[in-house]
């Protein structure tokens, strides 16, 4: 009955591992490494507008109710506690509820940091040294172009983490398969 319970049970294991391996998809480390410096290139130009108005409330609030309690007595005579019930109270403005949002965009094609010509057997071979840093290169002309021709379309305002506004870049999928 033992041996039973053990052959059944790994069977099931075997039959659950090659069908979880199965359904897994593996992702491209080339399409992970560009869009990690893409999204890189993308959160370093919005980050700071998005969460800015965040950090000036946060501080003006904080600052606002310890400037307002803080004080240095000229001469102590005992130490004391000091206990009481505080609040602080902020309001957000109107221009803190938006940002304009930018692209990572370049106006040039950058090929010579990431690849080189160089001639083999009379014949000019291109020999790229990186890949990932070459793709994105031709990711941010790609923005550029896209914008200056008014194909790709950033949103002339963008919601900051107070704010909401329904709009997203518009990347039209025939304008990557055309150029």
């Amino acid at each position: 009955m033992g041996k039973q319970v053990f052959g059944y049970s790994a069977v099931c294991l075997l039959c659950w591992v090659g069908i979880a391996e199965a359904q897994g998809q593996r992702a491209d480390s080339l399409t992970v490494e560009v869009a990690r410096r893409f999204a890189h290139e993308l959160m370093e130009l919005n980050a700071i507008p998005f969460m800015q108005p965040l950090v000036v409330t946060i501080n003006a609030v904080s600052n606002a109710r310890f400037f307002h309690s803080a004080s240095i007595p000229r001469r102590v005579e005992h130490p004391y506690l000091r206990f009481g019930f505080h609040s602080m109270f902020g309001f957000i403005r109107g221009h803190q509820r938006t940002y304009v949002p930018r692209a990572p965009t370049d106006s040039v094609l950058r090929i010579e940091p990431y690849a080189e010509v160089q001639l083999v057997g009379g014949q000019p071979t291109l020999v790229i040294r990186d890949t990932a840093g070459l793709i994105a290169s031709i990711l941010r002309y790609l923005f550029y172009e896209g914008i200056r021709s008014d194909s790709i379309h950033l949103p002339e305002r963008a919601a900051t983490v107070f704010g909401y506004l329904p709009t997203a870049i518009e990347l039209p999928r025939d304008y990557f398969i055309r150029r």
